[in-house]
């Protein structure tokens, strides 16, 4: 017999949780790169300013979905 214990749902839900608060963490450290960038080139390469505008909107809605779901996971685990 392995002395090892399966892990339970909350020790599960619980890595969820970190795993999913790093992804944020370096969704949150890319958007502040992508701004950077945006803002330097702004002047000079309008449209690639906005287009670096439109994907750090689009990582945005990504990190909030991916905290809402982890705050929902925490509710809804035993």
């Amino acid at each position: 017999r392995s002395s090892l214990a399966a892990p339970t749902a909350v020790a599960i839900a619980t890595e969820a949780a970190k795993s999913a608060a790093d992804i944020v963490r370096r969704i949150v450290t890319v958007r502040e790169i992508i701004g950077a960038v945006g803002n330097r080139i702004r002047d000079d390469d309008p449209l690639a300013a906005a287009l670096l505008c439109r994907i750090n909107t689009v990582l945005e809605t990504q990190a909030i979905t991916l905290q809402n779901l982890t705050v929902a996971a925490g509710r809804n685990s035993p």
